[in-house]
């Protein structure tokens, strides 16, 4: 920051002289959008603490900038003491989220990090996908970057996001409230689910993750292998479909055999079963049963003989030529509550048969979206649309999907 700042300002001695901006500045005050917006974010990651390589006036630096943006490139000492001022005085605890002597208040610090931050948009991507592959305050990183990019996050990163802000709530508590309020609430709001929340956020590794999960109960033991009865909870999802992503949440019996569970998934995604389909298993590939193709006779193997543990999962492929790929991923075993299978939630409208896979039905969104591009009135016409507003990638109805797996 040499040179950036002419006149005299002291903050030690409180000795006040005006500020003006001087050559050094000339790229923040008049500079390309980029470079202000690179400059921004390195100073203020310097200035709270995530690059560890700040020196103790960054803060400083980021305050007199500020100000001087703010009074038009002039500023007096007065005002710049009283910026300083706002900021408070004295060096901050370190709120570094990899720093091995992590503070009780750290979790504020990351929140409030993040909101500054998530104001520079989608152009800041590259600084975060250089932060998504540290641990800690990755977790933040990657979960901002799939909300950017549209995909659907990691459990583990918003297990983690999860223990930051419970423990700020935690830690902001009335001295005088009840121990017991913070569970309570939560018990309360998340119901059973907090059931499969808890050993998510044990191993999320957040230092603070064994505080809290001891607080809530801790982790319940394991459940005995499940029997057919038993109810399963799967998530389905389309891979390589962003922006929506696409996938449902059903619960449906365990004992329910493959060729059964293909008409599931047909029915839940909202495909018309106009192709030939697999199942991919560490044991195999299960299928229609037919000698040529090699694979296992579907209708003799149940799911509850593939998926046993939270967290195991099965690949679905459907249409060998548009290669609809499918990740089932086993998220809960329940006690026996449903006989047919129910959609629970989901999100994404189900693409088109015949769109070209992933890659074409981005073009199809692309060229719906855009009435210029060369190929819209022919996709209209192809998708028998009057308009493309009739076509929304979002749109997705459980009543929608329950209706169609009705028996």
């Amino acid at each position: 920051m040499g040179g950036g700042v002419r006149g005299r300002v002291h903050r030690g001695d409180r000795r006040p002289g005006d500020g003006t901006a001087g050559p050094g500045l000339g790229r923040w005050l008049g500079g390309a959008p980029q470079d202000v917006l690179t400059i921004w974010a390195a100073c203020t990651a310097e200035s709270l603490g995530l690059t560890g390589e700040g020196e103790p006036e960054d803060t400083d630096y980021l305050v007199v900038l500020a100000t001087l943006y703010e009074q038009g490139g002039t500023a007096s000492g007065a005002r710049l003491l009283a910026a300083f001022d706002e900021m408070g005085a004295g060096p901050a605890a370190c709120d570094c989220p990899d720093c091995a002597a992590l503070q009780r208040s750290s979790g504020q610090g990351r929140l409030d990090a993040l909101a500054l931050a998530r104001a520079c948009g989608p152009e800041a991507a590259l600084a975060w996908r250089e932060w998504a592959a540290r641990d800690g305050f990755g977790a933040h990183a990657r979960l901002w970057l799939a909300e950017v990019d549209g995909t659907e996050p990691a459990e583990l990163d918003e297990a983690w996001a999860a223990v930051d802000t419970l423990t700020v709530m935690l830690d902001t508590l009335a001295a005088d409230a009840p121990a017991e309020f913070l569970p309570t609430v939560l018990q309360a709001a998340a119901g059973p689910e907090l059931t499969h929340a808890l050993p998510l956020l044990d191993e999320c590794g957040h230092p603070d993750a064994p505080r809290l999960v001891a607080l809530l109960g801790g982790v319940p033991e394991p459940l005995p292998p499940p029997g057919p009865a038993a109810t399963y909870q799967l998530k389905i999802q389309l891979r390589n479909v962003t922006k929506p992503p696409v996938w449902r949440r059903l619960r449906l019996p365990a004992g329910i055999t493959l060729d059964r569970l293909h008409e599931v998934v047909q029915a839940a995604m909202g495909w018309e079963n106009y192709h030939m389909h697999v199942f991919s298993h560490g044991s195999g590939e299960y299928g229609r049963h037919d000698p040529e193709l090699g694979h296992r006779d579907e209708r003799e193997v149940s799911l509850s003989q593939l998926l046993t543990a939270p967290g195991d999962k099965i690949g679905y492929t459907y249409d060998f030529g548009d290669g609809w790929e499918h990740d089932i991923v086993l998220e809960e075993i329940l006690p026996p509550e449903v006989t047919d299978p129910v959609c629970v939630t989901g999100k994404g409208a189900c693409p088109p048969e015949d769109c070209g896979g992933s890659w074409g039905y981005a073009d199809l969104k692309h060229t719906l979206a855009d009435p210029n591009t060369e190929d819209h009135k022919n996709m209209l016409e192809w998708l028998d649309l009057a308009s493309a507003d009739e076509f929304d990638p979002e749109h997705f109805s459980p009543e929608e999907a329950n209706r169609r797996l009705r028996p």
